[in-house]
C-alpha cells in the first residue's frame, strides 16, 4: 500500500506560493515546539505504556500535518502525484548513492 498524501488544494488554492512556504515553516515551527515535550516523554516512560503511545501518536499527527504542508508547496508548485513520486526516486537515489539507504 502506497502514501497518499493529499494536498490542501482548497486552502491553498487562491494562495501565493510564499503563503505555501509560509505554512510549511508554521507546521514546521508548531512540530518543533509541540514534540519537545513529547520527546521528553519517550525518553523517561517505558515505549509500551499509555503516556508514552500518546506521545508516539502526537508525534506521528504532527509529522503528518508537516509533510501534507510540503505536499501543498509541491502541488503549489505544479507537481501531480506521478511528478512527486518521481522526485521522490530521484533524490532516493541520490540519497542511496550517498550512503544514506540500503
Amino acid at each position: 500500500m502506497g502514501i497518499k498524501l493529499i494536498p490542501a488544494k482548497e486552502r491553498a488554492r487562491d494562495w501565493k506560493l510564499g503563503q505555501c512556504v509560509g505554512q510549511v515553516t508554521e507546521e514546521y515551527a508548531e512540530f518543533i515546539m509541540a514534540n519537545r515535550d513529547r520527546v521528553r516523554a519517550l525518553a523517561i516512560h517505558n515505549d509500551n505504556d499509555d503516556i508514552a503511545n500518546l506521545a508516539k501518536r502526537e508525534l506521528v499527527e504532527e509529522t503528518i500535518d508537516l509533510m501534507t504542508a510540503c505536499r501543498t508547496l509541491l502541488w503549489k508548485l505544479g507537481l501531480d502525484d506521478d511528478d512527486v513520486a518521481s522526485a521522490v526516486e530521484k533524490v532516493n537515489a541520490k540519497n542511496r548513492a550517498r550512503g544514506y539507504l540500503a
